[in-house]
């Protein structure tokens, strides 16, 4: 833990994990053709936030 903040996590390193593993994976693209996390899953709100829990 941060004594600074009372984070666990730094958030500088959060949002680089976000950029590369969410941002940069599913920015811009059509999820259901491009994205093989959405082969067999219909795309909705709960299932992409389900699939970056996972990631997560």
């Amino acid at each position: 833990m941060n004594p600074e903040t009372d984070s666990v996590m730094d958030m500088r390193v959060l949002g680089t994990i976000i950029k590369e593993e969410i941002e940069d994976r599913f920015g811009y693209k059509k999820l259901n053709f491009d994205c093989p996390e959405f082969k067999d899953k219909m795309v909705s709100t709960k299932n992409v936030a389900w699939v970056i829990y996972g990631i997560l």
